[in-house]
């Protein structure tokens, strides 16, 4: 597994999701950037995600949102391999 910094990896993207604020998230005016791990495979989906870092009511549509994504496969010496990288989300009211 290859670990990307987080610039590489969402330059490499081939489909962006955007998270949708919770109703909750919303109301109760939450904003900020989570951070979200996740784990590509070989054929560039994504096949894990986990929020490292962001306010709780946030982390939920931002995993669900990097479950979307999906990314150029990624090749080490001609063969693919899977990735390890963050995708940071912003959220502003």
């Amino acid at each position: 597994i290859i670990r990307k910094s987080g610039g590489v990896l969402q330059g490499s993207a081939t489909r962006r999701v955007e998270p949708s604020y919770t109703p909750l998230a919303k109301a109760a005016r939450v904003s900020g950037s989570v951070v979200v791990e996740v784990t590509v495979d070989e054929a560039g989906g994504v096949i894990s995600a986990r929020a490292m870092s962001g306010h709780p009511l946030l982390k939920e549509a931002a995993v669900a949102a990097a479950r979307g994504w999906r990314f150029s496969p990624t090749q080490l010496s001609g063969v693919p391999v899977k990735v390890i990288g963050t995708i940071t989300f912003n959220f502003n009211l």
